[in-house]
């Protein structure tokens, strides 16, 4: 799922975390209170971000992580104006 949160973060850090990534986060074009069809791109690319990072997690942390899981991180960061580290 993308909503504005998830927009306005993916535009504000995607530079950092897209290093040494397979799959690169691509910019939104927030021009309303919502996303718009022409942000489809944007939505797939943030769905196999989400899918290669739970892999990248489950790998360092032995912990098994969904793309879901690292979605809600990143929404719950977010909405709570706390910070996440890029995973190198």
């Amino acid at each position: 799922m993308v909503d504005t949160h998830i927009a306005r973060w993916v535009n504000r850090n995607s530079e950092q975390f897209n290093r040494g990534r397979s799959y690169k986060l691509l910019k939104f074009n927030i021009r309303a209170t919502s996303l718009q069809d022409d942000d489809f791109p944007n939505y797939m690319a943030w769905v196999f971000w989400c899918r290669e990072m739970a892999r990248v997690l489950e790998k360092e942390t032995g912990i098994n992580w969904r793309a879901r899981d690292v979605e809600m991180a990143v929404f719950t960061s977010h909405r709570n104006k706390t910070n996440l580290n890029p995973i190198a």
